[in-house]
Order: structure tokens, then C-alpha cells, then sequence
């Protein structure tokens, strides 16, 4: 699977897992959701989109969801409950 760069905000995208096999690769990636309205000295986190990429051979699926009221983890592997 080739990696595609994100011009718009290289930062905004966290990848959460990455498996790699024979034949077969799979990621996932997270992007944390604030309101527009904030502060910039205030992170408030609304949800998070969650990508997962799947690659088998030539053949390559992806899903997008949207999942309210989690954020990423600290040590960033997970996600995490904001309530």
C-alpha cells in the first residue's frame, strides 16, 4: 500500500495500528474532531474519524465512521472515552 501524504494538515491524521503480511496489509488511522468555535488554548474534543485500510494483493477497501465522544489515548494506541 503507498503511502499518500496529507498536504492540507500532515499532522491531523494518527496512526493507531499497522499490520503488515504476506499478501495482505491493514491500517488504522484517527483523526481527533473539535469544534471550530474553540479557543486555542483549549482542547476539546468532540469525537474522533476513525479509517481503516485493508489490501489484499491489488485489491483495496476502506471505511470511514465517524465515533462520538472518544479521543485519542495519551500514549496514542487507543481510544479513549472523553466522558
Amino acid at each position: 500500500m503507498q503511502e499518500t501524504p496529507n498536504k492540507d494538515n500532515p499532522g491531523c491524521w494518527h496512526l493507531l495500528h499497522k499490520t503488515a503480511d504476506p499478501g495482505q496489509v491493514a491500517r488504522t488511522e484517527v483523526m481527533e474532531i473539535t469544534p471550530e468555535y474553540e479557543h486555542e488554548s483549549l482542547h476539546t474534543v468532540i469525537g474522533c474519524l476513525v479509517q481503516v485500510t485493508t489490501q489484499q494483493g491489488e485489491q483495496v477497501a476502506e471505511a470511514l465512521v465517524y465515533v462520538p465522544n472518544v479521543k485519542i489515548s495519551k500514549c496514542g494506541t487507543r481510544l479513549v472515552s472523553t466522558y
